[in-house]
């Protein structure tokens, strides 16, 4: 019977891990099915009733993982505190000593009281365990060679000057122990390491004076290492020096062999585990019953040395360590990298109310515990037998989920852009929205910063963001790249991939590819367990990202797949794309789904003709669109919306919203639309969850469609409450630090280089050179990446703008030497299409008059904390380029949107946090500020403004302003030189009329035409109205194959829409279907013929062309055209 037993409570325990698995690692995990039950949310701080109902009395305690069961230990506090008068001095309130308690679990939620393991002793005062006594710290450990379970605890006097070590011995984990006695530590034995002061006896050294009778020993904890060893951490010497000590063969007294460590840093509260091979102890320091600041350490060995990490709490209360005290680290039993940091929340006049803290302990990239506060996670009761029975295939009309029929309601949301400490928020509002499962981007360069570098921690965590995602009874699509687009910094690429010269992106380059490999294995060592074939949350594996948009390499998709299977990956891998390119680059052994916007049933059937029979799915349907600086805010038609989305739904189609939720791309990961059009830091994308995570007409509407067509036995919860929103006045920023008095070491280089080339990824970059005595010329940057601030002498004279193609603005004439100085702002790398290969800074020769120029000094700026830090700031006024710096205080902490109208063009940050760009220009002119990166009391604002602010102060807003355009403030009004055309009486390369509907029409010519220009032109419309649309147009070069977009631009455009919505000419060209050139509507209506005039930046064959027209109802789609190709454009007018 107890063999049997033991393998039920194995198993129970053993799921109940994989579940926890889920909450602290984090990857969107599998919704547990609708018939099992769940546990009760940890809730840190809050009472917590045992099963009997009654709170859980084990404070200052420890645990121990025996034959699947769990066992917490502590010390059973109950009855009135007091205060004696020896200990009043430093707030030493106890209460009667009731000896240690235990509580036994099988999945670390649901305990049991097995009653006191140890109890007090009530009548001989004289005894160690009598009430009068202090019995702290208790923590057990079992001895595999003996058989026994081995309990030490701090035994004390009621002063605290007794300071002892007591030691008691089990048959059983619930006890009776057996009290064996007290004594202080290594007495006559010298610690490993001691000099001769050490030993020179001396009132104020407590370590001779304590030679004899041995060390003194408060606050402790026990270690068992993998060899079986066993060692003792305690509080000595009066509390200022910690001493490690191991433990007999038995574990039953101290061996002989100890060592002082962190001498002098006043640490107790220790407690101790080890990860990778690394030994870690997390601590406080000593301030009584008053919290203090954690301190973290690491070390090789458990004997040392021991190096210290700094606080690992994370937060507004960090300080406080939210207000409690370490006690213990659980490493959770069979899943490596999962452990649960344990503490107490003591109540100094009211013990027994004391209250327990169980939170996630993470580690960042640089192998630093850290820990953040969580107000709620939960551990689902999902039985490892009924885990292991989810099945997920690709059946041949539906997905099936446990053979059973599946329809896919999925929604985008990404890691990154939403505070962790909302992640469970977001996703229990996309639960609420009625979605089943999540879709998950991985962006490669924020896990992978620097080769073989990686980054799981914080925004990069994963694995924790599908384990909470699983606990809201959510599944997971994982789309890990390598290629990702989302806006995002050069699709997800890693900018160090641009140091070496002539690597190619998304091709089978052994360079390119071997990255990829080890990235993936990283992936796969992270997230592999989180498959659903493992018992896991992750239902399919999306490889690459519309691939053929880029290429048509099979061969490359092949191997990538390969990747992906040789790192582990063993759930269904499938490739996304739109419906014009669904056959480039498609493979039969890659499950295709189509991405669109509108016209689900042409899209679709385009899908049918590569999978004749098996499941329909859209990888993303868009609800909204992404903005981009300097155009309208995109929103997206709601009936429309929900009109496609129902016709997928009674289709019994799966689909994936993308977004559900966009969030805010923070810091400086935002992307750029080709050719260049750099996207805006909200991402607010009109999904139907605002950026702030606040419901919305769209969010309830398809909230009510989804409820429609729910599975057997689904249901739909209720939205979260609302993160509360706050505002505050203008405070004004009075510290300023001009970024010329603060510039660091250069280097030198005799012509400039991209930032890359100097092992620079973000930020912005100075390049300086002395130019000689000469009269008034051009200056030239032939490709400056992306914005270049220049200034003579400290006197800005202009900017170089990426926008105008080859940049160039005039200087003064000059009668001494002049210091030139060009800054220049990166604003993204592009993210889509060949123009992604994106290095930034000064990419070609300056030239001066035509001639080159020479020598440069060159000052890295990465806008990083290190370069914070340094800026040294005065009240005065200071030109710009300057970082601004303010200070403003909160009586309760919420989310609310910084108004940086009053400011140019940079970044902000909050309280060290890099929330944002800023552009005056629009749309966006506020800033997301999260309420959990806020702290009650005083929060710091920095702000890096490049063109200076028109009043130096700021002001939170409780609503954002994301659709205020301000084209007036633009450095540049126009980003086209005036150009002449001649097409007067030259004959037309090709006329035609294009047919109704939606379909992509392909042009072929009666012969080919050569020339560095393409004009379409449009004579009239299909529904007779002025205007004139095109989503997309693609060349063919003379065989036939599409023509590389690289290095196009709009030479000319009679008509586009700026004002109402995004409907510029680089829409054209921009390899985005869902959205378009549209000639201006928004005031007024100019009439045909409309012309779009393509750059094509050298002279190419053209042999005819592909033409998209808008996907929807819409007016402007072409009727009659004319082509021209040639040499037909010259400058000026």
């Amino acid at each position: 019977m107890k063999s049997s037993l033991s393998r039920r409570i194995l198993a129970e325990l053993l799921a109940t891990l994989l579940a926890t698995a889920s909450v602290l690692i984090g990857v969107a995990v599998a919704a547990a099915p609708a018939t099992e039950s769940r546990v009760r949310a940890f809730a840190p701080g809050e009472i917590w009733n045992d099963v009997a109902g009654k709170a859980i009395n084990a404070h200052g305690g420890g645990m121990l993982f025996h034959e699947g069961v769990y066992y917490w230990y502590g010390e059973f506090k109950e009855g009135r505190t007091w205060a004696p008068a020896a200990n009043r001095s430093w707030g030493g309130t106890r209460v009667v000593a009731m000896g240690v308690s235990c509580y036994s679990s099988t999945n670390l939620s649901d305990w049991k009281f097995e009653g006191l393991a140890l109890p007090a002793v009530t009548k001989d005062r004289t005894h160690d365990l009598h009430n009068s006594k202090v019995i702290e710290r208790p923590k057990v450990i079992y001895n595999r060679a003996t058989k026994k379970f081995v309990m030490w605890l701090h035994i004390d006097s009621e002063d605290y000057s007794a300071a002892r070590s007591g030691v008691a011995v089990s048959d059983s984990p619930t006890g009776p122990f057996k009290y064996l006695g007290s004594f202080r530590p290594n007495a006559g034995v010298w610690p490993e390491g001691a000099t001769p002061a050490d030993k020179q006896a001396g009132r104020t050294n407590a370590l001779a004076r304590d030679f004899k009778g041995g060390q003194m020993a408060r606050d402790m904890t026990l270690f068992v290492d993998d060899d079986g060893k066993a060692y003792q951490f305690y509080s000595s010497e009066g509390n200022p020096t910690m001493h490690v000590s191991q433990l007999s063969d038995d574990y039953l007294k101290p061996a002989g062999k100890y060592r002082r460590i962190f001498v002098g840093r006043s640490m107790e509260a220790p407690a101790v585990f080890k990860r990778n091979g690394k030994y870690y102890l997390i601590a406080s320091g000593c301030t009584g019953w008053a919290p203090n600041a954690a301190r973290s350490a690491v070390a090789d060995s458990p004997m040392g040395p021991w190096t210290e990490l700094g606080n690992p709490w994370e937060g507004a209360e960090a300080e406080t360590s939210f207000n409690s005290q370490s006690t213990y680290v659980l490493p959770v039993q069979g899943l490596p990298e999962t452990f649960i940091f344990m503490a107490d929340r003591w109540n100094s006049t009211n013990l027994p109310d004391s209250r327990y803290l169980w939170l996630p302990l993470r580690f960042d990239a640089d192998g630093r515990p850290k820990i953040r506060w969580e107000d709620k996670w939960s551990l689902p009761q999902t039985k490892i037998a009924s885990a292991a029975k989810h099945t997920f295939a690709i059946g041949t009309n539906d997905f099936l989920l446990d053979g059973q029929r599946f329809q896919i309601r999925c929604g985008e949301i990404h890691a990154p852009r939403v505070p962790p400490e909302y992640w469970r928020h977001r996703l229990q509002m996309a639960k609420a929205m009625g979605l089943n499962t999540v879709c998950a981007y991985l962006f490669w360069n924020l896990h992978e910063p620097q080769p073989g570098k990686f980054n799981w921690a914080d925004e990069a965590d994963a694995a924790q963001f599908c384990r909470i995602a699983q606990e809201e009874g959510l599944w997971v699509i994982l789309r890990p790249g390598p290629y990702a687009c989302a806006e995002w910094e050069m699709g997800g690429t890693p900018w160090w991939l641009l140091k070496e010269d002539g690597v190619k992106f998304r091709t089978r380059d052994p360079r390119y590819i071997e990255a990829a490999k080890r990235y993936f294995k990283e992936v796969s060592r992270v997230l592999g367990p989180l498959q659903i074939t493992r018992g896991g949350p992750i239902l399919m594996v999306q490889v690459e990202n519309e691939y053929g948009f880029f290429g048509k390499d099979a061969d490359y998709m092949g191997e990538l797949r390969q990747v992906f299977i040789d790192a582990g990956f063993d759930v269904p891998l499938f490739a996304c794309n739109p419906k014009d390119h669904l056959k480039d680059g498609w493979r039969a052994d890659l499950f295709p789904v189509v991405n669109f916007g509108s016209d689900p049933a042409g899209a679709f059937k385009a899908l049918r003709q590569i999978l004749p029979q098996g499941p329909l799915m859209c990888g993303e349907f868009y609800p909204g669109w992404f903005d981009t600086w300097g155009q309208p805010h995109h929103t997206g038609k709601t009936d429309k919306y929900l009109a496609d989305l129902d016709y997928m739904l009674k289709a019994g189609a799966s689909f994936s919203i993308y977004m559900a939720h966009g969030g805010t791309t923070f810091g400086l990961w935002g992307g750029c639309d080709r050719p260049f059009k750099p996207d805006t830091s909200s991402y607010d994308y009109d999904a139907p969850i605002s950026e702030a995570g606040w419901t919305t007409d769209k969010f309830f509407k398809t909230r009510e469609l989804f409820a429609k067509h729910l599975l057997p036995g689904e249901t739909i919860p209720e939205p979260p409450a609302k993160n509360s929103a706050i505002s505050f006045a203008p405070v004004a920023a009075t510290q300023v630090a001009a970024v010329f008095d603060n510039l660091p070491a250069s280097v030198s280089d005799l012509e400039p280089r991209a930032m890359e080339k100097y092992d620079q990824g973000f930020g912005c970059i100075l390049y300086r050179t002395t130019i000689q005595p000469g009269d008034a010329a051009w200056l030239e940057a032939a490709a400056i990446h992306d914005f270049g601030y220049v200034f003579l002498d400290g006197e800005r004279i202009g900017v170089l703008d990426r926008r105008a193609g080859s940049a160039r603005l005039a200087l003064p004439a000059r009668a001494l030497p002049a210091k030139l100085d060009v800054l220049v702002e990166p604003m993204g790398r592009v993210n889509f299409g060949p123009e992604m290969r994106d290095p930034k800074g000064l990419i070609a020769p300056v030239k001066l008059g035509g001639v080159p120029l020479l020598h440069w000094k060159v000052f890295s700026l990465p806008l990083d904390s290190p370069m914070l830090a340094a800026m040294k700031y005065n009240s005065t006024n200071a030109a710009s380029p300057a970082f601004w710096r303010t200070t403003f205080h909160l009586e309760k902490p919420g989310d609310t949107f910084l108004d940086l109208r009053n400011w140019g063009k940079g970044v902000v940050w909050v309280n060290g946090h890099c929330l944002a760009r800023f552009w005056n220009i629009g749309p966006s002119q506020t800033a997301y500020l999260p309420g959990c990166w806020l702290r009650a009391g005083i929060n710091e604002i920095v702000i890096w403004d490049l063109l200076g602010p028109t009043k130096p102060e700021i002001t939170g807003l409780e609503a954002p302003i994301l659709d205020q355009l301000r084209p007036e403030l633009d450095f540049a009004k126009s980003h086209r030189p005036q150009v002449t055309l001649k097409l007067d009486g030259l004959a037309p390369t090709y006329t035609g009329t294009f047919a109704p509907g939606n379909d992509t029409q392909e042009i072929k010519f009666n012969a080919a035409a050569s020339g560095k220009f393409f004009c379409l032109e449009s004579l009239n419309a299909q529904d007779g109205k002025p205007h004139a649309a095109i989503a997309e147009l693609d060349l063919l070069d003379a065989s036939g194959k599409p023509l590389s977009h690289d290095g196009w631009t709009i030479a000319y455009v009679d008509s586009e829409e700026r004002e109402r919505e995004d409907g510029t000419a680089e829409n054209a060209i921009d390899g985005q279907t869902a959205n378009l050139w549209h000639t201006q509507w928004g005031s007024a209506s100019p009439n045909h013929p409309h012309r779009l005039v393509l750059d094509l930046g050298k002279t190419l064959t053209v042999s005819g062309f592909r033409y998209v027209p808008r996907q929807s109802a819409g007016g402007g789609r072409i009727k009659d055209y004319r082509v021209f190709v040639g040499d037909f454009v010259t400058p000026g007018q």
